[in-house]
């Protein structure tokens, strides 16, 4: 009986019968006997059991709880990510969708594993177009050279299309245009895309005016996505699409597919950002046959 703390009455239990005060439990009170055959003594980790008959814990006090949003968190992936933004000459990086997305996913990393590579392309200027040529290719270079090979690659295409066609930009003020196809085969060019398709995980980010969406550049999309062995293309379909108003979906969808590791389908994200359907529709492009 736990007369230290406090007195009962010799009636109020039976012979066999002993009580504990929580504060001698907390203390570990060496009277207490041992709760399992370890020999564990109860103290402030173990849940409190007052009452003990023949020297077990009465089962008076049930202990219930459901599982929580927290037992179901998934394991983040931090293996080797390349994020890559390629950008119309004249675009500016402050606010780039791609560097929001990079510092999002950072504090996930603490070494090199994370590498963010920028360009900036003028295709109409045989001098600028030569640059971007040999920095893409010494990139892709390098990367299949060497123990860096990515898991996972996102890159992020920003720049501008003509209203009707859908031809992108190669120049900076509309100057000069080319078809989808031509466009993104030069801007990620084969060996590239062989670094790609040894990813895990791998996305498209298209951000343009909704016309690159509309058919029939939408095939040209949809076939160089299925080519270049990327898992999923997205597009935004707007006439005037403002790239900061998707940022946190962009963040979230990059964060979701390449740290969680799936752990959200595409639905799901979806209803997370209702607000962006008042300013455009999204379009996924996968690697198999459907485009969402």
């Amino acid at each position: 009986m736990c007369d230290s703390c406090i007195k009962f009455p010799a009636e109020v239990f039976l012979p066999t019968t002993t009580f504990y005060c929580p504060h001698c439990w907390d203390k570990g009170d060496p009277r207490i006997p041992n709760l399992d055959a370890q020999g564990t003594r109860p103290g402030n980790m173990q849940p409190y059991q007052g009452l003990f008959l023949n020297g077990k814990p009465l089962p008076l006090l049930n202990y219930s709880a459901k599982s929580t949003l927290r037992s179901h968190w998934p394991i983040t992936d931090t293996s080797n990510f390349l994020i890559i933004s390629i950008r119309l000459e004249g675009m500016k990086e402050e606010g780039d969708p791609a560097v929001l997305a990079a510092h999002h996913i950072s504090p996930y990393y603490k070494n090199p594993p994370l590498r963010f590579a920028s360009f900036s392309y003028n295709l109409a200027s045989p001098k600028a177009a030569i640059s971007y040529d040999n920095r893409i290719e010494n990139l892709a270079e390098e990367l299949l050279t060497s123990n860096l090979s990515p898991d996972k690659v996102v890159v992020f295409i920003s720049t501008h299309t003509t209203p009707s066609e859908g031809l992108i930009h190669i120049a900076p003020g509309g100057e000069a245009a080319e078809t989808a196809d031509l466009v993104l085969r030069r801007l990620i060019p084969s060996t590239l895309q062989e670094v790609i398709r040894k990813a895990n995980t791998s996305m498209l980010f298209l951000l343009a005016c909704g016309a690159i969406n509309a058919a029939p550049t939408r095939d040209q999309v949809h076939k160089f996505v299925q080519e270049s062995g990327f898992k999923y293309g997205v597009g935004f379909t707007v006439d005037k699409f403002i790239p900061a108003e998707a940022n946190t979906f962009i963040q979230e969808m990059v964060a979701t597919f390449c740290i969680s590791a799936h752990s959200k389908r595409f639905s799901c994200l979806l209803v997370s950002h209702y607000d962006l359907g008042a300013h455009t529709d999204i379009i996924v492009y996968f690697a198999g046959d459907q485009i969402f």
